[in-house]
């Protein structure tokens, strides 16, 4: 099996039952500050039920399994975002999760993980730390896996929102996604190649986590030990097995920021569009407008995600001041 167009089409027909697009909202006040030579528009994935991008691949991947394979219930790892993901669209769909949490999942993802009631087990801070636990609960249990990233089917969920842009913006010329495991951005950068699009894909990491970037230089699939980044949604390891090859085949550049950058972009969404934003989901904006300068046309910036402790994000927004 492979990541192809018509998978992301078929994704969008299955999830759209459960999952209603999300706006594409036009930025006029950032295109007059900065004087930018075209139109930049921010896709708002913060507004999906769970407050990220995460559910459309959570539904595609569930959906799909047999009547035995859901009779079994599902198991997944994560920093929070997915966790949320997956707890609800098996909520939804009548069927038991299992989900395994680092045990430095921020509160706010951990309180919006239980309030669909999954059972809830805590692991490490590394994502290997959860993902052992994983496979032990498969072997022992019989739990379907199902896993953030590096799964054709979650890819092919996380790229209908490219699908949503084609029919939302007919010209598109610059894409900005994150890179945290690779899954959203496999999936939106295939759905631009194979659908004909001349739209350059942007992939931004944090430089605390910047696997991906790494990988590019040194022309291998490169593994951190330690990341340290504010963006926890981003902070995988490496990107997937399955992710790489998509992304070096799909991504005609990619940049890191760093967390001050991150920062001040959250802190710009917040004043200038009323937009509370999580690190992870920031990290976009903030590798364009490292880039604005050398770029025109219609600019398109994904905002992943919107799930970030009150404390912690008035602490990093008043402190991007300095």
């Amino acid at each position: 099996m492979n990541l192809a167009l018509p998978d992301i089409q078929q994704a969008l027909v299955r999830i759209q039952e459960h999952l209603q697009p999300t706006p594409l909202v036009l930025c006029d006040k950032l295109k007059k500050e900065l004087n930018f030579p075209g139109n930049i528009f921010v896709k708002c994935e913060n507004e999906q039920p769970t407050g990220t991008f995460k559910v459309r691949g959570a539904f595609n991947a569930i959906m799909q399994l047999s009547s035995e394979e859901r009779e079994k219930g599902v198991v997944t790892r994560s920093s929070g975002n997915f966790a949320q993901a997956v707890a609800f669209a098996a909520e939804k769909l009548h069927l038991a999760a299992t989900i395994i949490m680092p045990s430095n999942a921020p509160k706010i993802k951990v309180e919006g993980t239980e309030k669909f009631h999954p059972i809830i087990l805590f692991s490490g801070e590394k994502h290997e730390e959860g993902e052992a636990i994983v496979k032990q609960l498969v072997e022992k249990k019989g739990y379907i896996p199902l896993h953030p990233y590096n799964n054709y089917r979650t890819m092919a969920g996380q790229g209908t929102a490219a699908l949503e842009i084609l029919t939302q913006l007919s010209k598109v010329d610059h894409f900005f996604c994150p890179i945290g495991g690779g899954g959203l951005l496999s999936g939106c950068s295939t759905v631009f190649k194979e659908s004909g699009s001349d739209a350059i894909i942007h992939g931004v990491e944090p430089a605390g986590a910047g696997d991906y970037y790494a990988s590019r230089q040194s022309g291998q699939r490169e593994c951190w030990e330690h990341v340290n980044t504010i963006a926890d949604g981003l902070r995988a390891s490496s990107v997937g097995e399955l992710n790489y090859p998509i992304l070096n085949k799909y991504v005609d550049e990619v940049s890191v920021v760093t967390d001050e950058e991150i920062k001040k972009a959250m802190k710009w969404l917040y004043e200038k569009m009323n937009m509370v934003v999580e690190p992870s989901g920031a990290v976009s904006l903030a590798g364009f407008l490292n880039k604005y300068q050398e770029l025109k046309g219609n600019v398109v910036i994904l905002i992943s995600g919107q799930n970030v402790d009150p404390e912690s994000f008035e602490k990093w927004v008043n402190l991007s001041n300095s």
